[in-house]
């Protein structure tokens, strides 16, 4: 496993991985039933885009965690893992667990301070295998929220509920249709 990290959306856009990314993100929701909305990738030039970290093995992208930074004005900022994707073919391979380890390392701003970082799911399945990255999990209507870096619990209360709020990017194939 070679690990790919770029930080800012400009670093992505001329990344020579986004092309495969791209194609990674639709090919592992697709596997799980699920359709990224059309207009995902260009959406992301209006987000503050915090790192990417890619699993590149031979030239293909096998997976990809992208962070986005947030700010809350009662908890201040944090990260939000607004993709996370894993080749079906490298599922149960430990590929998951090595760009986890590589998100929970990586450092913010001047200070290089560690920011709180959530993500959500609505499959249970997916949720459960979230459970042995994150210190913090719970359920807000159809989402499981994870967290780590969690300072307080009234922070993962406030933080969970602008994660579980934000726009959904993701739809199911039958919905679709």
């Amino acid at each position: 496993m070679v690990l790919h990290i770029k930080t800012g959306l400009l670093h992505v856009e001329q990344d020579p991985y986004l092309e495969q990314l791209q194609e990674l993100m639709v090919s592992a929701f697709g596997a799980r039933g699920c359709v990224l909305d059309d207009n995902y990738f260009d959406a992301l030039k209006d987000q503050d885009i915090a790192y990417v970290v890619m699993d590149v093995e031979s030239e293909a992208v096998n997976g990809a965690i992208l962070a986005l930074h947030k700010a809350d004005e009662t908890v201040g900022n944090y990260l939000v893992l607004d993709k996370i994707a894993v080749s079906p073919e490298k599922w149960g391979n430990g590929t998951l667990s090595g760009m986890f380890n590589v998100a929970k390392d990586i450092r913010h701003g001047q200070d290089q301070e560690f920011l709180p970082t959530l993500w959500r799911t609505s499959d249970e399945g997916v949720s459960e295998a979230y459970k042995k990255f994150s210190d913090k999990s719970h359920q807000i209507g159809n989402y499981f929220v994870h967290a780590f870096g969690i300072q307080n619990p009234n922070q993962f209360d406030i933080l969970s509920n602008d994660v579980a709020g934000m726009p959904t990017t993701i739809t199911l194939e039958s919905r679709v249709a």
